[in-house]
């Protein structure tokens, strides 16, 4: 995957055919992929706690972001739909960024998009370049 903009590691969701299947795709042949080495900025520029992060099959969503659960720990989880990774790294980090805005604020009020823009003033335009892309990318279902 290169270069990307999370520190760390993403677990991949699944078991049997659908699990290989999915690694596959990614291009991985292991249950944990890195998906980068640089250092993680849109959580410190928006002012939030990093999520843990997985990769998995999410119909036809790029990302979602699920807050704590009690006795959870103090970190939510943001995942990732695996045909995010057939974007460009632009769009990969707009993904990102745009689901650790809703650590902060729920929905897509005004106040997200605000806070959304303070990380990444072009939000916009790579908001529409995802959508039109996003129409050409196979976001089939891996199970």
């Amino acid at each position: 995957m290169g270069q990307g903009p999370l520190h760390g590691r993403a677990r991949v969701r699944g078991e049997g055919a659908a699990h290989r299947q999915l690694l596959t795709l990614l291009g991985h042949d292991h249950a944990l992929i890195s998906v980068g080495p640089e250092p993680q900025p849109w959580a410190a520029r928006m002012g939030v706690t990093e999520p843990e992060l997985d990769v998995r099959d999410l119909g036809n969503r790029w990302g979602s972001y699920r807050p704590p659960q009690a006795g959870a720990g103090a970190k939510g989880l943001m995942s990732l739909g695996w045909p995010l990774f057939q974007l460009p790294m632009h769009l990969i980090d707009y993904v990102i960024a745009h689901e650790l805005a809703h650590v902060k604020v729920s929905g897509h009020r005004e106040d997200f998009w605000r806070l959304l823009r303070t990380a990444l003033p072009e939000y916009e335009e790579r908001r529409a370049d995802l959508d039109e892309l996003g129409r050409r990318l196979w976001m089939g279902d891996v199970r």
